[in-house]
């Protein structure tokens, strides 16, 4: 308890049995670079159809992703809703 109060204080920890350690180090280790290459992507298509500036078109996707992502949190999203899913 007293490693997570202090881990805690530079971000959230979040306790996992050890049988699941492989895939939680997988998501904080190696997703957020598969998801800027995500972004990158995103980026080099959006400029084949625009004359917005290379800069401002990774302010902006960058902005989205942190906005939603926050949006996220504050509303405790567990899930994606995908377009055309009928379950609420």
């Amino acid at each position: 308890m007293c490693l997570k109060m202090l881990l805690g204080c530079i971000e959230n920890v979040i306790e996992l049995p050890e049988k699941e350690m492989g895939m939680g180090s997988e998501l904080v280790s190696c997703m957020p670079g598969f998801i800027a290459s995500i972004f990158d992507v995103i980026c080099k298509e959006a400029k084949k159809h625009t004359e917005i500036p290379d800069d401002q078109i990774v302010r902006m996707v960058l902005s989205t992703l942190s906005a939603t992502g926050d949006l996220m949190l504050q509303k405790e999203m567990t899930r994606f809703i995908m377009i055309g899913d009928r379950e609420q």
